[in-house]
């Protein structure tokens, strides 16, 4: 996460059930530093595992403590095999 006063560095995104899964909407809830406004994010996997390419339509990050929502368009594919082989992404608001 980036923000106009701090970034977080590296966050991995766990849960306890099957996540990335094709059609399917995932939740994660983080605890970070104050980073202030957001204004990009970097979002990205090591490319493990079966099929590990998936397409990503957005990201939306809410600020509980600021009472705001975030939304990153995406509408990309992560992936070694698909649109540009990349599997990294710096997303904007």
């Amino acid at each position: 996460l980036y923000g106009n006063l701090a970034e977080t560095g590296a966050i991995k995104l766990e849960s306890k059930k099957n996540s990335f899964e094709s059609g399917k909407k995932d939740e994660f809830t983080i605890e970070c530093p104050n980073v202030g406004e957001l204004n990009k994010i970097l979002i990205a996997h090591n490319n493990k595992g079966s099929a590990p390419g998936w397409f990503l339509d957005q990201i939306l990050i809410e600020d509980v403590i600021a009472h705001h929502l975030y939304e990153f368009p995406c509408n990309r594919w992560l992936a070694k095999d698909e649109d540009d082989k990349e599997i990294a992404r710096f997303l904007f608001p």
